[in-house]
């Protein structure tokens, strides 16, 4: 569904938030919102980021140096790769408390080949810090951020300029979560909006949904891997 599509079948659930209460243009900042909030909940868009190590220096602001970040990934996904200039080395990822604890003298500890790493917000922080200048040093896999649509040429939810086919499901999900923010608006002064709150709920359950068909898809993936044995959940059926 792209983004024309998307409009036409807002205007057709909600008459009453025709374009003169809802403009095209905030229209298409709700869509948005809505595509980075499911985003967000449902971890649906797995990816990698590659950044240079620098020589003594511990801590690397995500926000900079993977721009397409957007949060960690599941436990079973999220991985950290260091690469010293011809293999990678998977990294431990660990917790503050745990260094604290088992290296005390982390923040002012020799510099060498990383070893561990804590995730804390959008800050990477390698233990030890790298001993060296190392482009690409850092793989790290991540949930990425989705490309905003626009009237140009990103005009599907996700990836822009092209359908993720394996994603045009959950495009019901977005127009869920625009009925949720249109009442918001056709209902500012009603607090016991029963319609609010019925289309938040319907939008939560969705989301619930989403989650549990991702991760069961993830599961499949991993059961047929050698280096996993997973058993998978039932979720039941589509509640679409």
């Amino acid at each position: 569904m792209n983004l024309i599509q998307l409009r036409a079948m807002a205007r057709l659930k909600l008459p009453q938030a025709p374009a003169s209460v809802i403009s095209d243009a905030n229209q298409l900042i709700i869509f948005n919102n809505g595509v980075l909030e499911i985003t967000r909940e449902t971890k649906c868009l797995p990816g990698y980021s590659e950044f240079d190590t620098e020589k003594d220096v511990m801590e690397y602001d995500l926000t900079t140096k993977a721009s397409s970040y957007l949060c960690p990934l599941d436990e079973d996904l999220m991985k950290v790769y260091y690469y010293n200039g011809s293999k990678y080395t998977e990294l431990e990822i660990v917790t503050l408390s745990y260094l604290d604890e088992d290296f005390s003298d982390w923040q002012t500890a020799d510099s060498g080949d990383p070893e561990r790493c804590v995730l804390l917000g959008d800050t990477l922080y390698l233990h030890p810090r790298p001993a060296s200048t190392i482009v690409k040093g850092i793989k790290l896999f991540h949930c990425k951020k989705p490309t905003p649509m626009d009237t140009a040429s990103n005009i599907y939810p996700w990836n822009g300029a092209t359908e993720i086919i394996r994603l045009s499901p959950y495009h019901t999900v977005v127009l869920d979560y625009y009925e949720k923010e249109a009442f918001e608006i056709l209902d500012i002064n009603d607090p016991a909006s029963a319609r609010r709150s019925r289309a938040t709920q319907k939008y939560l359950d969705k989301i619930l949904w989403m989650k549990a068909k991702i991760r069961e898809d993830i599961n499949m993936m991993l059961l047929k891997s050698k280096e996993a044995r997973l058993e998978i959940p039932s979720y039941g059926e589509s509640i679409f």
